[in-house]
C-alpha cells in the first residue's frame, strides 16, 4: 500500500451517492422484494404448477437476499469509513 493519500470531488461524491443507495432505495428494495416474495410464496394466494417451482426455490432465494441486505450493512459501514478518509484528507465539509 502507498503512502498516497488522493481525494477527489468525484470521490466524495461517489461514496456520498454510494451511502445515499445503500441505506435507501436498495435496502429498501431488496426488502420489499423479499415481502413480495414471501406473499407468492404462499399457498393460499397462489398456486400451481409455476408457483409451485416457484416455492420450492424460493427459500434459497430468500436467504440469499437476506445476505445481500447483510453484506450492504457491511458495505455502508466501509462507505462511512471512506467518507471519513474522504474528510481526513481534506474534501468535503
Amino acid at each position: 500500500m502507498s503512502g498516497r493519500v488522493l481525494t477527489t470531488p468525484e470521490a466524495e461524491t461517489a461514496s456520498n451517492r454510494m451511502g445515499t443507495i445503500i441505506t435507501g432505495s436498495l435496502a429498501d428494495t431488496l426488502r420489499d422484494l423479499i415481502a413480495q416474495g414471501d406473499t407468492l410464496s404462499e399457498a393460499n394466494v397462489w398456486d400451481g404448477r409455476h408457483a409451485g417451482t416457484f416455492r420450492s426455490g424460493w427459500p434459497n432465494t430468500r436467504t440469499q437476499l437476506n445476505e445481500a441486505l447483510e453484506q450492504l450493512g457491511q458495505l455502508r459501514t466501509a462507505v462511512e469509513r471512506v467518507r471519513t478518509d474522504i474528510v481526513a484528507a481534506g474534501g468535503g465539509a
